[in-house]
């Protein structure tokens, strides 16, 4: 249902779960796993998240696995794992990248959302239906998509679950770049180039301190001081400032 790849610094995570690619429990267990692995592999700075098949990223949960008949401990135990399991994906030091087509509904919104980077296909459809079975995106959804589009578009998403299409999706900031689908890969490509050709200890620095500023700014910007203490006696600053200098293309050793 999952497949694993690396390749050098680069880490791929495809979702293979024909035909809608649902992230049934199985799947989200995997994917615990597997993000715990990364979590620990020094060896990696970017990590893809993908899908096999042309016809969805993912369409969400497998709602005949819903605990219904275990009441309130059944539904507050799904949430937590699948918040823990948000959590993990958003605090990975790894720069994460969704590679996002066809419909990207419901739970498959809430696994991109705390990816750092989001590239979508221009056919690729993307909505919160759950509000019409009786649900709503508690999986961090709800949290995640304020900070992205702002409380109005959120609100219009969650409470109404309309489709909307990836140009859109774009305008609001739910996702970086759509780009024809012939072009998807190329343009992933490209980004993990430029990624990979970037110093390591800066990109985790502005994650954290990103992701903290996210949630309390004040936080933020003690963090900002704390990974700038960091990055400051790095190699890279100091080649980085050099090769400006001497006007010339810096040599990053990402340490």
């Amino acid at each position: 249902m999952l497949r694993f790849e690396q390749h050098e610094a680069v880490a791929e995570i495809v979702i293979d779960n024909p035909p809608l690619n649902i992230l049934d429990e199985a799947v989200r267990t995997e994917l615990m796993h597997l993000f715990e692995k990364v979590k620990e592999k020094k060896d990696v700075r970017v990590l893809i998240i993908k899908s096999e098949g042309s016809r969805a990223f993912s369409v969400g949960s497998n709602l005949r696995e819903f605990p219904l008949e275990q009441g309130v401990a059944g539904g507050r135990a799904k949430v937590i794992f699948e918040q823990q399991l948000h959590d993990l994906l958003e605090s990975l030091p790894q720069v994460t990248i969704a590679v996002l087509k066809g419909f990207v509904l419901g739970g498959g919104c809430e696994l991109m959302m705390p990816c750092d980077l989001r590239i979508a296909s221009e056919d690729a459809i993307f909505g919160f239906p759950e509000v019409k079975v009786g649900g709503f995106p508690c999986s961090g959804g709800t949290q995640r998509l304020l900070r992205l589009v702002g409380i109005s578009k959120a609100k219009e998403l969650l409470l109404l679950g309309h489709q909307i299409t990836a140009g859109e999706a774009e305008k609001l900031g739910l996702v970086n770049k759509v780009v024809p689908v012939a072009n998807l890969e190329q343009e992933v490509s490209l980004w993990v180039k430029q990624l990979l050709n970037l110093p390591w200890q800066s990109l985790k620095a502005i994650k954290r301190c990103v992701n903290a500023g996210a949630v309390d700014s004040v936080r933020g910007k003690e963090m900002e001081i704390e990974e700038y203490e960091k990055v400051f006696v790095t190699w890279d600053m100091r080649e980085g400032i050099n090769a400006f200098l001497e006007k010339r293309d810096p040599k990053f050793r990402h340490c």
